[in-house]
Protein backbone atom coordinates (compact mmCIF):
# COMPACT_ATOMS: atom_id res chain seq x y z
CA UNK A 1 0.00 0.00 0.00
CA UNK A 2 1.36 3.42 -0.96
CA UNK A 3 1.74 6.20 1.58
CA UNK A 4 -1.14 8.05 -0.08
CA UNK A 5 -3.41 5.00 0.23
CA UNK A 6 -2.35 4.60 3.85
CA UNK A 7 -3.10 8.29 4.51
CA UNK A 8 -6.53 7.98 2.93
CA UNK A 9 -7.28 4.89 4.98
CA UNK A 10 -6.30 6.64 8.22
CA UNK A 11 -8.44 9.68 7.37
CA UNK A 12 -11.42 7.52 6.41
CA UNK A 13 -11.15 5.60 9.67
CA UNK A 14 -10.81 8.76 11.77
CA UNK A 15 -13.37 11.05 10.14
CA UNK A 16 -15.73 8.66 8.38
CA UNK A 17 -14.94 10.28 5.04
CA UNK A 18 -16.47 8.56 2.02
CA UNK A 19 -14.69 8.43 -1.31
CA UNK A 20 -17.16 11.01 -2.66
CA UNK A 21 -16.34 13.41 0.18
CA UNK A 22 -12.57 13.22 -0.21
CA UNK A 23 -11.46 16.64 -1.47
CA UNK A 24 -8.68 18.99 -0.41
CA UNK A 25 -11.21 21.65 0.57
CA UNK A 26 -12.88 19.54 3.29
CA UNK A 27 -12.59 21.04 6.79
CA UNK A 28 -13.93 20.14 10.24
CA UNK A 29 -17.06 22.13 9.40
CA UNK A 30 -17.74 19.73 6.52
CA UNK A 31 -17.02 16.50 8.39
CA UNK A 32 -19.00 16.04 11.64
CA UNK A 33 -16.64 13.31 12.88
CA UNK A 34 -13.65 15.71 12.68
CA UNK A 35 -13.43 16.77 16.31
CA UNK A 36 -10.47 17.86 18.38
CA UNK A 37 -10.26 14.35 19.83
CA UNK A 38 -10.33 12.58 16.46
CA UNK A 39 -7.88 15.13 15.08
CA UNK A 40 -5.32 14.43 17.81
CA UNK A 41 -5.83 10.69 17.50
CA UNK A 42 -5.18 10.95 13.76
CA UNK A 43 -2.03 13.01 14.36
CA UNK A 44 -0.75 10.28 16.66
CA UNK A 45 -1.48 7.66 14.00
CA UNK A 46 0.38 9.75 11.41
CA UNK A 47 3.42 9.93 13.65
CA UNK A 48 3.37 6.22 14.35
CA UNK A 49 2.57 5.07 10.80
CA UNK A 50 4.94 7.40 8.94
CA UNK A 51 7.68 7.51 11.63
CA UNK A 52 7.58 11.30 11.95
CA UNK A 53 7.38 13.83 14.80
CA UNK A 54 4.89 16.61 14.05
CA UNK A 55 5.40 20.13 15.42
CA UNK A 56 2.50 21.63 17.37
CA UNK A 57 2.22 24.44 14.82
CA UNK A 58 1.84 21.92 12.01
CA UNK A 59 -0.76 19.92 13.92
CA UNK A 60 -2.92 23.02 14.39
CA UNK A 61 -2.37 24.11 10.76
CA UNK A 62 -3.91 20.87 9.48
CA UNK A 63 -7.32 22.50 9.14
CA UNK A 64 -8.31 20.97 5.80
CA UNK A 65 -7.51 17.75 3.99
CA UNK A 66 -5.40 19.72 1.51
CA UNK A 67 -3.35 21.40 4.25
CA UNK A 68 -2.97 18.03 5.94
CA UNK A 69 -1.42 16.55 2.79
CA UNK A 70 0.85 19.55 2.23
CA UNK A 71 2.18 19.45 5.78
CA UNK A 72 2.76 15.71 5.70
CA UNK A 73 4.71 16.15 2.45
CA UNK A 74 6.95 18.56 4.35
CA UNK A 75 7.86 15.62 6.60
CA UNK A 76 8.69 13.41 3.63
CA UNK A 77 5.38 11.55 3.38
CA UNK A 78 4.79 10.80 -0.30
CA UNK A 79 1.15 11.80 -0.82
Amino acid sequence: MSQEETWKSLVIDAFGVGEDDFSDEKTPEDLPDWTSVTHMSLMSKFEETFSIQLDVEDITAMDSLGNMKAILRKYGVDI
